[in-house]
């Protein structure tokens, strides 16, 4: 067995959950044991909870808005930023202050 088989998954929390990011997420339904989704932050209810139905999250792992997420954050080990462009700043900066890599 390799060290890479026998560690743990990289867990993430993803702001936005739109196209890009479910591009993305196409790598944790592949790779589960790579790469994990703990938790989504989207203002829409609908990619919200498709995102969460296909990752199995429950409704504490899900939030609506990222001051939300960060006044109360899953322990994860990255920040997935998935707004659009000009809205990547501040859930970045708020990342990083938190701890978490981006």
């Amino acid at each position: 067995m390799s060290d890479h088989a026998a560690a743990r998954p990289v867990t993430i929390v993803a702001i936005g959950a739109g196209n890009r990011t479910n591009k993305y997420l196409e790598y944790a339904v592949r790779h589960p044991e790579r790469l994990q989704l703990v938790g989504v932050v989207e203002l829409n209810d609908i990619r919200r909870r498709a995102v969460a139905e296909k990752f199995g999250l429950a409704p504490e792992q899900c939030y609506a808005d990222y001051d939300r997420f960060f006044a109360h954050p899953l322990p994860a080990d990255a920040i997935l930023i998935g707004t659009p462009e000009n809205m990547h700043f501040d859930p970045c900066m708020k990342a990083i202050e938190a701890g978490y890599h981006v």
